[in-house]
């Protein structure tokens, strides 16, 4: 199943929240930083495109002027998508095949940009207005509101992503008020899936 969600709608915290209950979860941002570690092949390619500013001192990849550059430049983002995407997919797909569970969680907040729906059979959307992302995105991030809104037209509108998605979570709340609407969707798959491998 895919998690997904704008910038700073609580993805993370719907994840955890999930593990704790024992679903296998994987994280396409924390595999973002995988496929880009000194000496691998996405980091060769980002190199090969934009020359040694991506670099750190110390030869990692300096992720913010990155950031500015994908976030600043449509010509830029899409060239570190075609890169990074098919590697951070491959992964996900050698991660996937290991699962034994009822089923497993890959977040991904630009699965609808980058197209994986298929490579998933529901998609989660945790929902919150823009106004509250930037508040939210403002007080835990070391970014300016334009950089915020710019991250955010850089991704699918709220509305759109609502209106792909098989469930959506609402986040306005409290974190409580989250789990319990987590926990309710997760038992009501789990009855779904066992009722569905029935024996006829």
């Amino acid at each position: 199943m895919g998690l997904t969600g704008g910038l700073a709608c609580g993805k993370t915290t719907a994840c955890r929240y999930l593990q704790r209950l024992g679903v296998p979860t994987v994280d396409a941002d924390e595999l973002s930083r995988e496929v880009v570690l000194p000496g691998s092949s996405g980091l060769q390619q980002l190199l090969d495109y934009f020359g040694d500013a991506i670099l750190q001192p110390q030869g990692s990849l300096n992720r913010p002027y990155l950031a500015k550059r994908v976030f600043s430049s449509t010509t830029d983002r899409v060239a570190v998508e075609k890169i990074l995407h098919p590697l951070i997919l491959q992964k996900i797909r050698e991660w996937s095949a290991t699962i034994t569970t009822p089923y497993a969680i890959i977040a991904a907040p630009l699965l609808f940009e980058a197209r994986w729906q298929s490579e998933v059979d529901h998609i989660l959307v945790i929902d919150l207005p823009r106004e509250e992302q930037i508040k939210r995105a403002e007080s835990r991030d070391q970014r300016s509101r334009q950089e915020i809104e710019a991250i955010l037209d850089s991704q699918w509108s709220r509305q759109q992503r609502v209106a792909a998605a098989d469930t959506t979570i609402a986040n306005s709340g409290l974190p409580k008020e989250l789990e319990k609407r987590l926990l309710h969707f997760h038992q009501r798959l789990l009855k779904k899936l066992k009722s569905t491998n029935l024996p006829q």
